[in-house]
This record gives structure tokens, sequence and C-alpha cells, in this order.
């Protein structure tokens, strides 16, 4: 889940068990958000999508659900969003450096429903796993 706003962060617990933590009201509202996310879907708060949506881009940079209200625990009922999916990229560079598979890395989206449109529709095809990784490798070749 995902919700913006303020937030303190640092190092607690000096004196028995030093970590860094990051806690406040926002941080407790992105909890809930993600404890409350329909499954498959990142939930995200109504600040947040406004500050999203409203991202100067040549493309839009999400496929959102229709808005619903959500009882929050603490929060009463709130006006959600669920990102459906996704234009955006994780940079080849990112990727090569975790030394993930394209393939895996597009199978994991997928089961996250994060998938970008055109690589989405590459999923639903009936193919098997190595001829999937054959268009993902031909794709990416483009």
């Amino acid at each position: 889940g995902i919700h913006c706003g303020n937030a303190i962060a640092g190092v607690v617990d000096v004196g028995r068990a030093p970590h860094f933590d990051c806690f406040g009201p926002s941080v407790n509202l992105a909890s809930r958000m993600e404890t409350t996310a329909p499954i498959d879907r990142v939930q995200i708060s109504a600040p947040t999508y406004d500050l999203l949506k409203n991202c100067k881009t040549d493309t839009n940079l999400f496929e959102w659900d229709p808005p619903k209200r959500t009882l929050i625990k603490g929060y009463g009922t709130l006006n959600t969003y669920a990102i459906k999916s996704t234009t955006l990229q994780v940079p080849e560079a990112i990727i090569a450096k975790l030394h993930v598979d394209r393939a895996v890395h597009l199978k994991f989206f997928a089961e996250q429903g994060l998938l970008l449109h055109q690589d989405r529709n590459a999923l639903r095809d009936d193919r098997t796993e190595s001829s999937f990784r054959e268009s993902v490798s031909h794709q990416s070749s483009l």
C-alpha cells in the first residue's frame, strides 16, 4: 500500500537493540492500504492518487480500478484506488544487476497485476515458457 505524507525515521532503541525505523500517521496509513488492498493490486490513498494522476508525462503511468470506499481501521471509511497496471518499466540495468531473467521479471509483475499492457497480452497467450522467453527476447532486441 502507498500513502504520501509526513513521517519520522531514524535509529531507535539505541541502548538495547539499535535499529532503523520509520513511523508516523502516514506510515500507518500506508500499512493499512496494504492490508486492505484487493488481491493482486497495490492500493493507494486518495492524496497519493491525486499526485500520481497529475504527473505530466507523455503517457498515462497507471491504469486504475474504479475508486472504492474502504473501511480503514483507525481512519474510518476512505476513498482508495487500486493500480491495475503500469507503463513504468524497471530499467534493464537494474534487472541485469539483480541477475533476474527478463521472463522471470515479467512473470513476477504479472502475478502482482502490474504488467505493461503489451506484456500482459503476451502472457495471456497459451504459449509454453520457452516460446514466451523467445518472444520476450525478440521484443527486447527490437
